[in-house]
């Protein structure tokens, strides 16, 4: 890190005594801002930054970071993701010494296997189970969102050109012109409510494209007369995997 001048995309460095860093510069930012995430610090730094300004703001910012170091761990051994049609729980194995293996228990019943010994303030363990668990959402999705999709189609009329897929974390659904309409693979982990909330705002796409009254209208239509409250409720939904 010491040797770059001025700071150019993205990359990782150590920084004692926060520990790993990630950085991202974006043409849009004004300001560089910290946040913790899966027990690393993410930063986004504004254009034409020097190493020596960086370093500069990290020694004043380090108080605050420390301070709002997450005390809580990611993941727990014994915790269960249970949405009623599909159970994932971590367990520990001794014969795991530093893997996490994904096995399927039963049809809709998954384990995530750690280390007994594993440490879930360290970062890379949360990745490590939080990948296991994409990859069990990816592998139940099609079996779980489509069938329910398809359904909730044909109780409000309308047809989309196709139903896919998408291994997106931040966008749950989309719909484009054609009327093809992608699901993510993590809105197995939504309550039944809110992946239905989610597959109507992508079906009232078909008649909207942007989310004006006229779009709203129809989603909370679609909705039952929900969409808001069903909006407030996704927004507080803790997904059990790092985005």
């Amino acid at each position: 890190m010491a040797q770059i001048k001025t700071i150019t995309g993205s990359g990782t460095f150590d920084y004692a005594p926060v520990g790993r860093i990630h950085y991202t510069v974006r043409p849009t930012a004004r300001r560089i801002t910290a946040r913790w995430r899966a027990g690393a610090v993410y930063m986004s730094l504004p254009p034409r930054l020097e190493t020596s300004m960086l370093l500069n703001a990290l020694s004043e910012m380090t108080p605050a970071i420390l301070r709002h170091r997450p005390t809580e761990a990611f993941y727990h051994i014994g915790d269960t993701v249970d949405t009623g049609d599909l159970k994932i729980t971590i367990t520990a194995r001794a014969e795991h010494t530093g893997r996490v293996v994904a096995r399927q228990l039963k049809a809709r019943e998954f384990a995530v296997e750690v280390d007994p010994d594993v440490d879930f303030s360290d970062r890379n363990a949360v990745i490590a189970v939080s990948d296991a668990m994409k990859h069990i959402a990816r592998f139940v999705a099609p079996d779980i969102l489509l069938p329910r999709a398809r359904a909730i189609a044909e109780a409000v009329d309308r047809r989309p050109l196709a139903w896919e897929i998408s291994r997106g974390l931040h966008t749950l659904g989309r719909c484009n012109s054609r009327g093809v309409i992608a699901l993510s693979c993590v809105c197995v982990f939504l309550p039944a409510d809110l992946r239905d909330y989610i597959i109507c705002h992508e079906l009232a796409h078909l008649s909207e494209m942007n989310h004006s009254a006229a779009f709203h209208q129809i989603c909370d239509r679609y909705c039952g007369g929900r969409e808001r409250r069903l909006q407030a409720l996704l927004r507080r939904f803790k997904f059990p995997v790092v985005k």
